[in-house]
């Protein structure tokens, strides 16, 4: 009769690499701000079609917006309350517009006036990212088309977050029909 035993290893812990990530995940502070610095740079002024008139706060500025959008896509995060939400925590943001910069129905107009300008700007930054990941991964090339699908993808996301959430704004609770139907278990049909 065969007994199995453990194997014991005499010599050092093999460590195993940490699982790969996604090429499009954004780095960290230094490498994203200055690739949304850089990217933001790139565009003229007037390519951009403000949400407020000229004079009002400095978080109001089309390329300031840009920046935000571009910097909050890459980190994944999507939906324009969650914008906001980063907006009020960040101190120094905060002081420098002096707490005046724009809400959630704000950032959704200047996406939606802006929308190619973000992508292409987003599109960048996902660039500079993957150019300057540490140890990009054998046969990784950098791909136009992949980069604008990616951005593309992640506008989109933002769009449908907020579409959610404005309906959800609209119609807290769920109609008294649609409450009756799964009351009954017909509703509940795949």
């Amino acid at each position: 009769m065969t007994t199995l035993k453990p194997k014991i290893s005499s010599g050092p812990s093999v460590r195993r690499p940490p699982p790969k990530q996604n090429s499009f995940r954004a780095l960290e502070s230094p490498s994203l701000a200055h690739a949304v610095q850089e990217a933001t740079r790139a565009f003229p002024e007037s390519t951009l079609k403000p949400i407020a008139p000229p004079g009002c706060g400095l978080g109001f500025q089309p390329r300031i917006i840009l920046a935000l959008l571009s910097y909050c896509y890459a980190r994944e995060i999507y939906g324009s309350a969650s914008i906001g939400q980063v907006l009020r925590r960040d101190s120094k943001f905060c002081a420098l517009c002096h707490n005046d910069f724009p809400d959630a129905k704000a950032i959704r107009e200047f996406r939606h006036d802006n929308r190619q300008t973000v992508q292409f700007c987003l599109e960048a930054v996902l660039r500079s990212l993957v150019e300057q990941e540490p140890h990009p991964g054998k046969g990784a090339k950098l791909n136009k088309s992949q980069l604008a699908q990616e951005a593309s993808r992640r506008i989109v996301i933002a769009t449908f977050i907020d579409s959610m959430e404005l309906e959800r704004e609209q119609n807290p609770k769920p109609p008294f029909e649609a409450i009756y139907l799964f009351a009954i278990g017909k509703g509940q049909r795949h």
